[in-house]
This record gives C-alpha cells, structure tokens and sequence, in this order.
C-alpha cells in the first residue's frame, strides 16, 4: 500500500510540474517563441514518467524520473545564481520576488520532493516489480 501511495505521490509531483510549465509557456509575455517551445517541451518529457509512476512505478521508472528532477534541480539552481551565466536571472533582479522567480523557485522545491520520494523509493525498495507477460502455448 505504502509503495503506491508513494508512486502516486510522484506522479502528483510530476503532473504539477508539466501544469506549471504549460501554463508558463502559454501565459502572455513570457518569454520568446523559443523559450516557449522549450517549456512544452519540458512539460511533454515529464508525462511518460508521470504516467509510469502512476501505473507501474517500477524501479526504472522512479530512477528515470530521479535522473530528469536532478536536471530540473540543476537547471533551476543555475538560472537562479547570483553569478553570470548564459540563463542566469542575474541582470532581472529587482527589489520584490517577480512571478518568473517564484515560479522557478516553486520549481526548485518541486524538483526537491520529487527528488525525495525518488530517494525514499529507491533506497527503501519501494519499487513495482514488472508483471512478465507469458504465452499460454
């Protein structure tokens, strides 16, 4: 029980973090049509693993899903730096948190729960063994 309660915990996590970046992607003034595209790009990368923490959270699912949240974790923590990078928020900083900050920010945590509940299911082997279809001869 506690293993798909936790699958699907993931799966809530990952359908949240495909909502934000459509909904980012189509909001007006956000950005240029390449940027856009990359979102629901993003956005459309998450939903097989959404689905397979849904259905059949097998152990390579959840590690799958780890892999790409690590790199979510990774792109937002470089947008976010204070330091100059190419996608660095550096040069927008203003006095208040803008919505495009908070939304990376929400991000940020996303992909930390996402991250620990990949941890929980992994190290604790609360992993969906794969059902092997055989043929009836």
């Amino acid at each position: 029980m506690g293993r798909w309660l936790l699958a699907q915990a993931g799966a809530t996590v990952g359908a949240v973090c495909v909502a934000l970046h459509m909904l980012t992607a189509l909001a007006p003034g956000h950005g240029p049509a390449p940027a856009r595209a990359l979102l629901l790009g993003m956005a459309a990368a998450c939903v097989p693993c959404v689905r397979g923490l849904w259905w059949s959270p097998t152990r390579r699912v959840w590690a799958t899903t780890g892999a790409m949240y690590s790199v979510m974790l990774g792109v937002h923590l470089l947008v976010l730096s204070p330091w100059p990078t190419t996608l660095g928020m550096h040069a927008h900083r203003h006095t208040g948190l803008t919505w495009t900050e908070l939304g990376m920010w929400s991000g940020l945590a996303l992909a930390a729960v996402q991250l620990l509940l990949v941890t929980v299911a992994l190290v604790g082997g609360l992993t969906v063994v794969p059902v092997r279809q055989t043929s009836e001869s």
